[in-house]
C-alpha cells in the first residue's frame, strides 16, 4: 500500500488539505494550474467570480481529461503497447520496491566482502603460521636423526665398552 503525503494548497484563494502518494512538486503543478485558469475566467470576463471560474476551470479540465482518456483507449486499440496509468504506477511501486531490495542485497554483499577479506586476512595468518611450525618440525625432525644417529653410535661404543669390560673382567680373573 503507498504511503500518502499530506500538502496544503491553495485555490482560488480558499486553503485545503489533500493527501496523495505524489510529491509537492507535483501537486503544486495542478495547483498552479488550476488557478491559472480560474485566472484566465477572471481576466476574460469580469462578471466571473470564483465560484463561476472555478466552475468552468472543472469543466474545462473534466474535457480535457475525458479525451486524454478517449485518446488513449484509442490508442489501445491500435497499439497494443500502450501502458494503462495504473500499470505505470504498479511499476514505479514495483522499481522502487526493487532498488530498495538492491540497496539491501547491496549492503548485505558489502558486509559479506569485508567478512571475506577478514576471514582471508586470517586464513593467510594461520597459513603463515603452518609454514613457520612446518620449518621449526624439519629442524625438529633433523635434531631427532642426528640424536638418533648419535644414539646409535652411543649404543655401539657401550656394547663396545661392555664388551671390552667382559674381556678386562676374564682377563683380571685369569690373572687371579
Amino acid at each position: 500500500m503507498p504511503e500518502y503525503n499530506r500538502f496544503d494548497i491553495n485555490i482560488c484563494g480558499k486553503k485545503y488539505t489533500v493527501q496523495t502518494d505524489e510529491n509537492i512538486e507535483y501537486v503544486k503543478r495542478i495547483e498552479s494550474m488550476i488557478n491559472s485558469k480560474i485566472s484566465q475566467f477572471k481576466t476574460a470576463d469580469k462578471k466571473f467570480d470564483n465560484y463561476s471560474s472555478l466552475i468552468f476551470t472543472t469543466f474545462i479540465l473534466g474535457d480535457k481529461y475525458l479525451k486524454a482518456v478517449n485518446q488513449l483507449e484509442a490508442e489501445k486499440k491500435t497499439k497494443k503497447e500502450v501502458i494503462s496509468l495504473s500499470d505505470v504506477k504498479k511499476m514505479r511501486d514495483e522499481n522502487a520496491t526493487i532498488k530498495k531490495d538492491l540497496d539491501e542485497v547491496t549492503i548485505e554483499k558489502d558486509k559479506y566482502l569485508q567478512e571475506l577479506i577478514q576471514k582471508n586476512g586470517e586464513f593467510e595468518s594461520l597459513k603463515n603460521k603452518i609454514i613457520e611450525y612446518e620449518a621449526i618440525l624439519r629442524e625438529r625432525d633433523e635434531e631427532i636423526d642426528l640424536l638418533e644417529d648419535v644414539n646409535k653410535e652411543l649404543e655401539q661404543k657401550i656394547k663396545k665398552m661392555s664388551h671390552d669390560l667382559f674381556l678386562l673382567k676374564e682377563e683380571i680373573d685369569l690373572r687371579e
